[in-house]
């Protein structure tokens, strides 16, 4: 159910292959828990196996790419070591819960999985393909044609690793939470030296299933929570690797929170946020929008 794409190849063989292979993992527990959904032994017997062999599968890939980075002296390595610990620690918190509880629902595997593949895919096609010069997160200098830049950016990524021509264009480059759609939203706050900077975005709900589409391959409104989950985890980490072009890759930055947040909030956050930038954008996919208080001339020199 779940595909692989060409797309989501780095161009090495190792590091390659063990994406593949936590794609596999990820298809196979969601399959197996489908057949045999129903038995809630099963489905605690299976959970504590799966993420047993997917904590211990994804330590040693994620040591083996770092090792990798450290070796090439990848400049991003502490921010992406981060993102790593993150994952890891949420696959054990989940596990953990579960051991507590010693019972586990078929919504939560639908969570799990869901959020697993929705942060392997932007992961791999954001901060994976950095590495090897590709992706939002290889893309960091500011120049008087910041706007121009960040929309060709998010195309070129939307084409090469998704095979969708969204065109994506600006469309008010005053967004003030004007009401467009069901909307995902997120808020992410940096630490940068003495400052905060705090970045707001949301995408139209109908442009993540129409990606999730093209991910699952299948009519996904029998999977809907599947799709969800993976869906609001992959737009909260690409608006992340997006918010990570905004504010730099500097030694000193540091994420401090990442939190969805309500749609009908969004004017006021903005008020109360009084952003340097806040764009909104059109295309063939939907619409999306992002806002931050960083000034982009004292970031990008910092």
């Amino acid at each position: 159910m779940i595909k692989w794409s060409k797309n989501y190849l780095m161009g090495i063989d190792k590091l390659d292959e063990e994406h593949k292979e936590l794609f596999r993992i990820s298809d196979q527990i969601y399959n197996k828990v489908m057949e045999r959904g129903d038995d809630a032994k099963y489905r605690l017997f299976l959970m504590n196996e799966a993420l047993e062999y997917m904590l211990r599968y994804f330590k040693r890939h994620a040591k083996g790419e770092e090792i990798y980075m450290r070796e090439i002296g990848y400049a991003a390595y502490e921010f992406h070591k981060m993102l790593h610990d993150e994952f890891y620690n949420m696959l054990l918190k989940k596990k953990a819960d579960i051991v507590k509880r010693n019972e586990c629902s078929k919504k939560e595997i639908a969570e799990l999985v869901g959020d697993g593949i929705g942060w392997l895919l932007e992961h791999i096609i954001t901060e994976d393909m950095a590495i090897v010069g590709k992706g939002i997160s290889a893309i960091s200098s500011y120049n008087s044609d910041f706007e121009e830049q960040l929309k060709n950016v998010i195309n070129t990524n939307l084409i090469s690793f998704l095979n969708v021509a969204a065109n994506v264009k600006i469309i008010n480059r005053n967004y003030q939470g004007e009401d467009f759609g069901k909307v995902i939203c997120q808020k992410m706050v940096y630490n940068l030296g003495s400052r905060q900077i705090v970045v707001i975005s949301g995408i139209e709900k109908t442009f993540l299933i129409r990606v999730a589409e093209m991910i699952y391959g299948i009519d996904i409104e029998d999977e809907m929570d599947l799709v969800l989950y993976s869906m609001q985890t992959f737009g909260a980490n690409f608006w992340r690797a997006i918010g990570q072009y905004f504010v730099g890759n500097h030694d000193l930055l540091s994420l401090s929170s990442n939190s969805f947040i309500i749609a009908r909030s969004i004017p006021e956050e903005l008020d109360m946020l009084k952003p340097e930038k806040s764009l909104l954008f059109d295309s063939d996919m939907g619409k999306f929008f992002i806002a931050t208080n960083g000034k982009m001339s004292e970031i990008a020199h910092f």
